[in-house]
């Protein structure tokens, strides 16, 4: 048994590690460290431990004072190995890699620096992201040791456990983290590259056909749905808004001209600013009594919006034919576009109607109110439509399909 710190030639050998051991007395030393100068300033360290690990470190100097880190444990890195490591490694990035931190201390900043100062919408889906299924796994991960194994290995148990898509929603979310950082530190580099996408999509293309539309518009009556429910199902038809549009709509939003004023978020885009109400839509939205201090036309518990989305649109498909295809709300969205080209509104006219940006030259010079007219009668061509649909040629029923629920 070794008393002593034995000689060291000054270059590992693989037999002379193998045999190297510290001594068992407590009044010696903890630890042996033996060092094997690679460069000027550079050197690869052996460090013997009590209980036999034996640990190679990387040493440099930082104004005149010794710094080191870790490299890894024998025997699972061998000499050669250990060298090769030693001479790669990169004592600035090693320093960036510490004032960088963890991942969540870095993902902290990053939504401090880049989400909340750009005033993205996306804010409330990226933290849902990270805490559901990156924290977890990398909370406290130094940002700088994440390589692109750990990513994949991240996404592929989101994609087993959540589905493709979910893995391609988080792989956005932190791409654009890695990105933002790397333009940040010229120490680091992204480990998220091309061809770690778990899917391809292709745009839906669903629309619900006029049985389709006359079963839905039909189990929208049942009484325990209509209210809020089924009403705000049979208003997606008539106007093609978007289902958070619609549910967030308040009671002073709408005037006693039916005009519609569409609340808008910071940075939204893809919104009309107003709509004309067909009379149908107004009819609807007069059968739905006003909650109590809940100033929300769809009221939902206490003062806030109806949001029981999953739950309903499950109740409703119970009451649907067994073979009717699956849908989605954005389905009645692109339903209320579809029935918009029947009746010959113009393109232009139809992508107005249901907020969607207009690009180009176009956007800057036009004055969008001017439309206010042409995008009022699309608004009653889809009414009409649906009432083609849902009764028929019969100009009374017509005339009363927003009518009060239950005639």
């Amino acid at each position: 048994m070794q008393t002593d710190k034995p000689d060291f030639s000054g270059s590992f050998t693989e037999r002379w590690i193998k045999h190297v051991r510290l001594p068992l007395k407590t009044d010696k030393p903890n630890q042996w460290s033996f060092l094997e100068r690679l460069e000027r300033g550079r050197s690869l360290v052996l460090v013997v431990s009590h209980g036999g690990t034996k640990s190679w470190r990387a040493l440099w100097y930082e104004a005149g004072k010794p710094k080191s880190a870790k490299l890894g444990t024998y025997p699972d890195m061998g000499v050669a190995d250990a060298r090769k490591a030693a001479g790669k490694f990169k004592p600035e990035q090693h320093t960036a890699s510490k004032e960088a931190g963890t991942f969540t201390e870095v993902a902290a900043d990053f939504i401090k620096r880049h989400v909340d100062k750009k005033g993205l919408r996306s804010k409330r889906e990226i933290e849902r992201q990270l805490n559901v299924y990156v924290y977890p796994k990398w909370k406290d991960r130094a940002f700088f040791d994440i390589k692109r194994r750990d990513v994949n290995k991240l996404l592929d148990d989101i994609e087993d456990d959540h589905g493709a898509r979910q893995a391609d929603a988080v792989l956005a979310t932190i791409r654009k983290m890695f990105s933002w950082y790397e333009s940040r530190d010229d120490q680091f580099v992204s480990p998220v590259v091309r061809g770690m996408k778990r899917g391809e999509y292709k745009p839906r293309e669903r629309w619900l056909s006029d049985d389709e539309i006359r079963n839905v518009w039909a189990a929208c009556d049942h009484e325990d749905l209509y209210r809020p429910y089924g009403a705000m199902i049979r208003l997606m038809l008539l106007t093609g808004q978007r289902r958070e549009k619609l549910s967030t709509m308040q009671w002073e939003d709408v005037d006693d001209k039916g005009i519609w004023t569409i609340a808008h978020e910071a940075r939204e885009k893809g919104t009309p600013p107003s709509l004309t109400l067909s009379q149908a839509a107004r009819d609807i939205i007069a059968t739905i009594p006003r909650m109590a201090d809940n100033p929300y036309v769809f009221a939902g518990r206490g003062k806030k919006a109806f949001n029981a989305f999953s739950q309903r649109k499950a109740e409703i498909d119970k009451l649907l034919p067994t073979d009717m295809p699956h849908w989605i709300h954005h389905d009645l969205r692109r339903t209320a576009r579809k029935l918009m080209t029947r009746r010959h509104v113009e393109t232009e006219i139809a992508e107005r109607a249901l907020g969607h940006s207009i690009k180009g030259i176009q956007a800057v010079y036009d004055d969008p109110r001017e439309y206010g007219p042409r995008v009022d009668q699309a608004l009653e061509a889809v009414a009409s439509e649906i009432a083609l649909i849902v009764h028929g040629p019969d100009d009374d029923k017509i005339a009363r399909i927003g009518a009060i629920h239950g005639a």
